[in-house]
């Protein structure tokens, strides 16, 4: 089914060559035929190769527009939900779409409830509807194809690919804010008429579709590499400072203290138990807040005896200026704090919402009559889809922090450390209109990451050991412990002990570096066998009670040593 829609698809843009878009149309149709067999039958290269499309396509349309003219239309845009599309329709198709966790049973119901958002009539026009299924519905696709063909393989592969992108992102964007932009991007600007200036000098993108987006990747990109950092490649400082003067230089506040609180809690969840956790954080947030209070203070006595008028120096003071002072004249917390609020309300006096599409660019352009920007997602669903919608989302939103929470502390992985940084950054942007590349991303990896922990699970034993005794639990977390650090498991006999199963199972397929423990090594929850016999020496007065009740003497006995408490009889017993 798939395959005939992309035949239909492509035949579409071949046709359409000729109009005012005709050779973005034949490129965009080359890419889709190309992307969404990568994708679908070879996931460990597609999905990487679909996120270097998805975060370099700004770039590549600014790049074409001296060749092929500029559309605001552009047919380059539908590439990725294309291939989105394509990949969901084959897991219907294929009887694939089986929510069996918590996360994918919320984001069924989120997903049906947007399908209904779509014809809500408070919207206007059907066409604001259906925009919003491009904006919110296709990213939340995106999330199946990760579910059904996530490995730890993938996500290692996704995690490199996103680190290396982030690094040659802020390297164009600090040549933008320091040596202009090119003719191309030039170009752009003036025919789009776009502009997102801060005193008088245009904020950088690199290549990435808007300002805010390249901000939100610089911020993923820092979390990773301090994922590394924490796991010991201490040469993982170079690229986080590269990344974080970049960040800085973007101008936007909101991501610079989404990206700290991501870094404290990475570190806070490095403490053995969840009780340390909480203490962990506390103190990250008292020094962090006071050290970076401090430099930024000395930051700007510098950068104000230097002087300059140039476009780093006028995002560095006004970055400066918003931190220290977060609720002065100079910061607009207030107002992104407020716009999420009156998203909220607005979902509560109108239960049902006011549109799927009311919320995206949609709505401006096709004459939406309840047009609002919460600009961060939870705002946002509770207008659109009203108080219920707005509640699911946030219940998704709880299943997947736990899931993570659940797959770091049974396993101290590397992949759920990562994840935990990427979506603490990306928390307000999980859903961002016009963030394209970061909310397809952020949704396969969700995927991916319950895929391999619903995996992890499907062990023999493993769902009764994390629910069951205290004692079983505490013996898997020390097996998983000894794995991780080099040692042998040798904690089977411990496991019977406490009442364990004895058989072993196979791997289940996709599971190797998933942080996980050898499958070989789990136990099944059987029957348990009855413990062996531990030697042990005879005390004189375990003698002398065995001599009243046996009427032997000392010298009767097989052995006087280290025996086990089954030789226990005279001689004449064993004799017999």
């Amino acid at each position: 089914m798939a395959v005939v829609l992309l035949v239909l698809i492509f035949a579409a843009f071949l046709f359409s060559a000729n109009s005012t878009t005709g050779q973005r149309n034949v490129i965009a149709g080359v890419l889709a035929v190309v992307l969404f067999p990568l994708a679908w039958f070879l996931p460990r290269v597609g999905l990487p190769v679909v996120a270097i499309y998805m975060t370099t396509m700004g770039g590549f349309r600014r790049l074409l527009i001296p060749a092929f003219g500029y559309t605001e239309l552009d047919p380059l845009l539908l590439v990725g939900p294309i291939v989105a599309v394509l990949c969901f329709v084959n897991l219907v198709t294929n009887k694939q779409l089986r929510p069996t966790t918590k996360v994918g049973k919320w984001t069924l119901v989120l997903m049906a409830l947007m399908a209904v958002a779509v014809v809500n009539p408070l919207q206007g026009s059907i066409l604001v509807g259906i925009s919003g299924i491009f904006f919110y519905i296709v990213p939340i696709m995106w999330y199946c194809v990760g579910r059904n063909t996530g490995t730890p393989q993938i996500m290692t592969a996704l995690i490199r690919t996103l680190l290396v992108i982030t690094i040659l992102g802020a390297l164009l964007g600090l040549k933008q804010g320091f040596f202009g932009f090119s003719d191309a991007e030039q170009l752009w600007f003036r025919e789009s008429g776009f502009s997102l200036a801060v005193i008088g000098t245009q904020r950088t993108m690199s290549f990435f579709t808007a300002p805010s987006e390249y901000g939100s990747f610089l911020s993923i990109g820092i979390v990773i590499a301090f994922s590394y950092f924490l796991r010991g490649a201490r040469l993982a400082v170079v690229p986080m400072l590269l990344l974080f003067y970049g960040l800085l230089l973007t101008s936007q506040r909101g991501a610079v203290v989404g990206t700290a609180g991501a870094c404290m809690v990475m570190w806070a969840v490095q403490g053995r138990s969840v009780r340390a956790w909480i203490p962990r954080i506390v103190a990250a947030a008292l020094v962090l807040g006071i050290g970076g209070y401090i430099s930024l203070k000395q930051l700007s006595s510098v950068t104000e005896a230097v002087g300059g008028n140039d476009g780093g120096a006028v995002m560095l003071n006004h970055q400066i200026e918003g931190l220290t002072d977060p609720f002065g004249k100079g910061s607009t917390a207030g107002g992104h704090l407020a716009l999420i609020g009156w998203g909220i309300m607005g979902g509560i006096r109108t239960p049902i919402g006011h549109g799927l599409g009311s919320t995206t660019m949609g709505s401006g352009r096709f004459g939406g009559t309840a047009t609002f920007s919460s600009e961060y997602d939870i705002g946002s669903m509770f207008w659109s889809l009203g108080v219920f919608g707005g509640v699911v989302f946030v219940g998704m939103i709880v299943a997947t922090y736990r899931t993570l929470g659940l797959y770091w502390y049974h396993t101290r992985s590397h992949i759920p450390l990562v994840m935990i940084g990427i979506l603490v950054t990306s928390q307000g942007s999980w859903l961002a209109p016009g963030h394209y590349a970061q909310s397809a991303i952020v949704w396969i990896m969700i995927g991916c990451v319950d895929r391999i922990w619903r995996d992890g699970r499907l062990i023999p034993g493993l769902t009764q050991k994390l629910a069951g005794r205290k004692t079983s639990l505490s013996i898997w977390k020390q097996a998983i412990a000894r794995r991780l650090s080099g040692a042998s498991p040798s904690w089977e006999a411990s496991y019977r002990r406490a009442g364990g199963g004895t058989s072993l199972d196979r791997t289940p397929p996709g599971l190797a570096g998933a942080g996980l423990p050898d499958p070989q090594t789990v136990p099944d929850d059987g029957e348990a066998e009855p413990p062996a016999p531990k030697p042990r020496r005879i005390t004189p007065s375990a003698q002398r009670a065995l001599e009243r009740a046996s009427g032997a003497s000392r010298s009767d006995f097989a052995s006087e040593g280290s025996v086990n408490e089954g030789q226990l009889r005279p001689r004449n017993e064993q004799s017999a």
